[in-house]
């Protein structure tokens, strides 16, 4: 199925697709193209996917995991804990810095529709968020630290060069 042309991730997010929820997948996103182009992309930034690259960035979870068991009373497993701990995490491995956290967290909800959203509404995030990546990336390029977005600006200079 991985190699048979007639599954396209590209043709799940065209516009004749149906789409489950009213939102349709960002057709400029990693996770919509098909080969040639999404074999191109990942060759440019596989390095910053070896298992060691992968672990380094792990530092820290299970730390944010036992704060969030710590916060006491009665929770909601998804909304209390699971949610925040996948937010907390991504957000760590990027390189989001702490202070905006938060607010790419509920960007990324309403960007990939996970909270009930308008077509719209879902649309802005996104384009708040690419936003948001683009000053990310700027100081990452100066300054590649120890997460995945410094490991892509590396990845990318390699090849580019």
């Amino acid at each position: 199925m991985l190699t048979d042309p007639g599954f396209s991730r590209a043709a799940a997010v065209a516009p004749p697709a149906p789409a489950v929820p009213p939102l349709r997948p960002d057709p400029a996103s990693p996770t919509s193209l098909d080969p040639p182009a999404h074999s191109r992309l990942r060759a440019r930034v596989n390095r910053a996917f070896v298992p060691q690259a992968i672990a380094a960035l792990e530092d820290g979870i299970p730390a944010e995991a036992r704060g969030l068991l710590r916060r006491g009373g009665p929770r909601d497993l998804v909304r209390d804990y699971t949610m925040p701990l996948a937010a907390a995490t991504i957000c760590r491995i990027l390189g989001v810095p702490e202070a905006e956290r938060d607010r790419f967290a509920a960007l990324a909800d309403l960007g990939h529709a996970l909270v009930p959203c308008t077509p719209q509404e879902s649309a802005a995030a996104r384009a708040e968020l690419r936003e948001q990546f683009g000053r990310l990336i700027r100081p990452a390029r100066r300054e590649p630290g120890g997460h995945l977005l410094g490991a892509l600006v590396r990845a990318m200079t390699r090849t580019v060069r």
